[in-house]
């Protein structure tokens, strides 16, 4: 007869959080998504945390537009994430010319949000 052997790891948030990096995540992508799963960890369940975690880096780092619920709820759950990211040392990946990136960010994003109010015929695919 076989043995199922079950095993149980127990690991602290902190370490649960560590290990959901991805290898293609860069400094700066990781250190906002390690801060949300931190600042959210006891505020939704697991797998809308890390769900969540993604859209709110894609769409405030790289100008990614969801389902307005989406985007409503990962605002809702990031709006004080550069608070909490100056009170713990970081801010991203230390540079100076973040900012500078994060404006253009924020422009690309509203273009894209604009750009969803149209209809499907009408939006630029570039």
């Amino acid at each position: 007869s076989s043995t199922n052997t079950a095993v149980t790891v127990i690991m602290s948030a902190s370490e649960l959080i560590n290990s959901l990096r991805k290898e293609f995540e860069n400094p700066t992508e990781w250190k906002r998504r390690q801060a949300f799963l931190q600042m959210n960890f006891n505020q939704l369940p697991f797998d809308r945390l890390v769900c969540l975690s993604h859209c709110y880096v894609n769409s405030s780092l790289h100008g990614a537009v969801y389902p307005e619920r989406v985007m409503d709820e990962a605002k809702q759950y990031s709006r004080t994430i550069d608070v909490y990211l100056a009170g713990n040392g970081g801010g991203g990946d230390g540079s100076s010319s973040g900012n500078a990136h994060h404006n253009s960010g924020k422009q690309q994003r509203q273009d894209r949000r604009d750009q969803a109010d149209q209809p499907a015929y009408k939006r630029s695919r570039y």
